[in-house]
């Protein structure tokens, strides 16, 4: 009952992902393959970098927390921002590296963590309001959803 379930609901998204790619213009065959040589390592290195500073990032902020509450409320709204970015942060680049090592192996697990990264990203492109960054990640969901066949 439990498998039937879960490979329910995996055929749903796999028919939203393929309903996506029938509907969106085709990124040109050289882009898709650049994409599938050269975006796992770029998600491995970045993600490992972005989880370090995180950590760091987490571990100054835990410093700085009791000098926030002197600041009042705006403090606390900062820190609270803070504290978002960093969650955030944290699972977007663990999502990123462990997605990028398993799309290197080819593996459609892979393409899933590191598209439900790309997801991640973009609502904290979202909140933080970076339309460069909003306009980025967009543009690697469209490549992303096109080389969904690729991975097995």
């Amino acid at each position: 009952m439990m498998g039937s379930s879960s490979s329910g609901s995996r055929g749903r998204w796999e028919d939203y992902v393929e309903q996506a790619r029938e509907k969106l213009p085709e990124p040109p065959p050289g882009i898709m393959d650049a994409y599938v040589k050269w975006i796992p390592w770029i998600a491995i290195i970045f993600g490992a970098i972005g989880f370090i500073f995180t950590v760091v990032f987490g571990l100054l902020g835990a410093v700085l927390s009791p000098f926030l509450v002197l600041a009042g409320a705006e403090g606390l709204r900062a820190g609270m921002s803070g504290v978002f970015a960093i969650v955030l942060g944290g699972i977007g680049s663990a999502l990123s590296f462990v997605g990028g090592w398993k799309m290197k192996q080819m593996s459609a697990t892979g393409w899933w963590i590191y598209g439900i990264g790309l997801a991640i990203g973009l609502l904290n492109d979202l909140v933080s309001f970076s339309v460069l960054g909003l306009i980025i990640t967009l543009a690697l969901a469209w490549i992303h959803i096109h080389v969904r066949p690729r991975y097995f």
